[in-house]
């Protein structure tokens, strides 16, 4: 997919340490820059995650310019 704006990719994993299954669980990306604070945040879901899983997950942040060090 061709994006005309900037974008970043944020991997990793959520693991499920409470006791309860779930089936839709719900988190926030925060995006913060050390001179401005809070850039941007988005909302995401994770389905289907039951107690001591681990789930991979991607998600794509548009508008949001990468910085390589």
């Amino acid at each position: 997919m061709l994006f005309m704006f900037p974008t970043i990719t944020v991997t990793g994993n959520i693991k499920n340490n409470s006791e309860n299954d779930f089936y839709n669980a719900s988190f926030t990306i925060k995006v913060y820059s050390k001179t401005y604070g809070m850039i941007t945040s988005l909302d995401f879901s994770v389905r289907s995650i039951n107690r001591g899983d681990t789930k991979a997950f991607e998600e794509i942040i548009a508008g949001v310019q990468p910085v390589y060090r």
